[in-house]
């Protein structure tokens, strides 16, 4: 059975081997992230059969969290989030996924982005219940990857937005021909005039990035 553990604090060693047999860490820039594995059967916590609900139980009672912990149980699997004065203290993804009485879990799939999700969510001071929501189902949040939510009418978001206005899109108008936003109720075009003056300039870099480009038949000819 494997586990991924994110915390704002570092976990002491020995509470860790109290609940699993393996473990990994490494630092994040808000935090720190956890690899678990479990051994079936192998540890004195546990009863002839493991399941992932069990194994949270004791993860949350040797980290003396309670009642703190939020959690989501899915089949043979278990999400939970704790949190401390409104902040990201803990979140714990629990998959069940060894097959036999003594292997451990296989690596685990590496989730890079995830990662930099919930450590990005670990640096707020407040989290916000739709990210505590997001983490339960172990879903990575829009906003994250894709940005602010700008047009509310055709659901386009901030990082669309920023690939339009370099890519050439550089006007309001032209933004609404390509991806609708602003061509409804109206309300997020000074958000989206906005954008255009902070991100324009790097359109105009890269353009005159290209232009600057000495053709080499051009410099051979030269020499």
């Amino acid at each position: 059975m494997h586990a991924s553990l994110y915390s704002k604090d570092e976990i002491d060693n020995r509470s860790l081997f109290s609940f699993c047999d393996y473990w990994t860490k490494t630092k994040l820039e808000n935090g720190y992230r956890y690899e678990l594995a479990l051994l079936k059967k192998s540890h004195s916590a546990f009863a002839d059969v493991i399941e992932p609900c069990l194994w949270y139980e004791i993860i949350s009672e040797h980290l003396a969290l309670g009642s703190s912990f939020q959690c989501l149980a899915k089949p043979q699997a278990i999400n939970a989030v704790s949190v401390a004065e409104d902040d990201l203290a803990i979140a714990l993804f629990i998959d069940s996924i060894a097959n036999s009485d003594t292997a451990v879990s296989s690596a685990p799939i590496e989730r890079h982005e995830e990662c930099a999700w919930v450590n990005s969510l670990l640096s707020k001071e407040a989290i916000a219940l739709e990210d505590i929501a997001s983490l339960l189902r172990r879903d990575i949040s829009a906003e994250f990857t894709e940005g602010r939510l700008i047009c509310s009418c055709f659901q386009v978001r901030e990082k669309s937005i920023i690939t339009a206005i370099k890519a050439g899109d550089d006007s309001v108008q032209k933004l609404g021909a390509k991806l609708k936003c602003g061509t409804n109720c109206g309300s997020c075009r000074s958000e989206l005039a906005s954008l255009i003056k902070d991100h324009k300039s790097e359109s105009k870099i890269a353009e005159k990035r290209t232009d600057d480009v000495i053709p080499v038949m051009q410099l051979e000819a030269s020499l």
